[in-house]
């Protein structure tokens, strides 16, 4: 869809009220035929939006007369006797003529995606950046034959491998769930309840901490502890079954 035409602009026609991009959909998916529509209603509305702007914005000009022009070549074709088929073979069919508006609709999206990119390269410096050049003493070079292109793509081709960055292994480190049941099996036949808050407390990362809460469901399951808790988002009590189930 045009994303600068619709905002705060709506057309008001005989059989259609909305944006100019809702009229556009429903034409080119044969929704409303556009021998319907009043073209020149709709370009005097929006030459009266125009006037009303407080600042001229060409963007928003320019976008409507593509899609006027498209309009008007639209309903011409449909009000025009038809064309001998060499005639018509150098005439654009109104079906590439959409599939253009689109591709321009597209081009604009993407000019707007690359328009933000830009402002946020303004503020952001990421890691590699390459500062400016210091000033200094330059020597000349004497070289004894003609380069080409292809001996700079040669060069750069055999040394390519000094401009890639190796992956950097990272370690995984494995967490059981099994090893977190015993720890807090040992904990709960010690001291009969304890809060899983305390748990928490003594791991040293959240892999640790999930694996713990895992544990202690494992365990509740299993029917080894009881689980308790007062109401939603607060701790949760963890006893010891006097009555347990199977072995961990």
């Amino acid at each position: 869809m045009i994303g600068i035409i619709h905002r705060g602009y709506t057309l008001h026609l005989a059989n259609f009220e909305g944006p100019l991009d809702l009229l556009l959909e429903l034409i080119q998916e044969n929704k409303l035929p556009i021998s319907e529509v009043s073209l020149s209603a709709v370009t005097d509305q929006y030459l009266t939006y125009l006037r009303t702007m407080q600042i001229f914005n060409i963007d928003v000009a320019s976008e409507f007369f593509v899609v006027a022009a498209t309009l008007v070549y639209i309903k011409t074709r449909q009000l025009l006797p038809r064309m001998s088929t060499e005639e018509d073979e150098e005439m654009l069919s109104e079906s590439e003529l959409l599939e253009r508006l689109k591709e321009y609709k597209q081009f604009r999206a993407l000019a707007r995606q690359l328009e933000k990119l830009a402002e946020r390269g303004d503020v952001y410096y990421f890691r590699g950046y390459i500062p400016d050049p210091i000033e200094g003493k330059t020597h000349k070079v004497q070289v004894e034959k003609t380069l080409y292109v292809g001996d700079l793509l040669q060069c750069l081709y055999r040394y390519k491998g000094a401009f890639i960055r190796k992956p950097i292994p990272i370690k995984r480190r494995e967490v059981r769930v099994e090893e977190k049941m015993e720890k807090i099996m040992e904990k709960v036949q010690r001291e009969k309840m304890i809060r899983f808050s305390q748990i928490a407390m003594e791991e040293q990362s959240k892999i640790d901490k999930v694996a713990s809460f895992l544990g202690g469901i494992e365990l509740s399951f299993r029917q080894k502890v009881l689980l308790k808790q007062a109401r939603v988002f607060t701790d949760i009590y963890i006893h010891l079954r006097e009555t347990q189930g199977a072995a961990v």
